[in-house]
Order: structure tokens, then sequence, then C-alpha cells
């Protein structure tokens, strides 16, 4: 008797029993996966087990995300935002750099045409002091004496 409920035991353990059944809804098949094995639609979406979805719905038709993935595209998000960031401040060294020098060259056109200003003002009276001194030349060589030469001076 002990060899036929051995026998018994190891029968019941090697088939399914009803309890450890399961069942699919109406039109759908069930599967026993073996490891590293994948589920795939019927539209070609595969699933395997690296694969997560992160938030209901999150997944579209392009199918699950894989952890990797995601990590290496929240990676590469993060350089591309440290590199904005650079090209940003970098932007704004150049913008206030600009600016800077913008300023000094509005300086630089108003002192410049000051000095321009001065200079005609100094040529004009250059030439009305050369043109008095030309003037006090003529008399003197004209005068033929000290009382006329003391009238050019005045």
């Amino acid at each position: 008797m002990k060899k036929t409920a051995i026998f018994t035991v190891l029968v019941s353990l090697a088939s399914p029993s009803n309890g450890q059944s399961f069942s699919c809804r109406m039109g759908q098949d069930a599967a026993c996966l073996d490891y590293g094995d994948t589920v795939c639609t019927s539209q070609g979406k595969c699933v395997n087990s690296n694969s997560e979805c992160f938030e209901p719905y999150q997944c579209n038709y392009e199918g699950f995300a894989c952890k990797s993935d995601v990590k290496a595209c929240a990676e590469a998000h993060d350089t591309l935002l440290a590199d904005y960031e650079k090209l940003r401040r970098a932007g704004k060294e150049l913008s206030e750099a600009f600016d800077a020098l913008q300023q000094e060259q509005e300086t630089l056109v108003r002192e410049n045409q000051s000095l321009i200003n001065e200079s005609q003002m100094l040529t004009q009276n250059l030439q009305t002091l050369q043109s008095d001194y030309d003037g006090s030349q003529s008399c003197l060589d004209r005068a033929a004496s000290l009382e006329d030469a003391k009238a050019c001076i005045n």
C-alpha cells in the first residue's frame, strides 16, 4: 500500500489538478512561457521581461519601453540639457558683451563728433586769425609813418 500511495502522489504532482488550471476570456489563448520567452501580439508588438510600462496608457502602438532604453534616453536628455544651459549662458555673455561694445561705440561716436565740431571751430578761428594777420601785414606794408603803423593795430 505504501508503494501505491507514493505512486498516486507522484502522478498527481506530474499532472495538473483542477485547482491549478487557468482559463482565458473567450477568444483568447493561454500560453506557458519558458525563461527568456517574449509575448507578441498579432500585430507583431513584443514584450519581454526587460519591458516595463511606467504609467497606465503610457505604452502606445510602438510598444513598451525597456528600462535600459529609458535610462539611456534620460542620460542623453540630461547631457543635452546641460549643453543647452552652457550655450544659453555663453549666448547671454556674448549678448552682454555686444551690448557693452555697442554702448562704447556710441560713446566713441559722440566723442568723435565732438572732436570734429571742435576741429571745425578751430579751423574757422585759424582762418579768421590768418585773415586778420594778412590784413595787418598788408596795412603795415603800406604804412609810411609811425602813425600809419599804429592805425593798423587798432
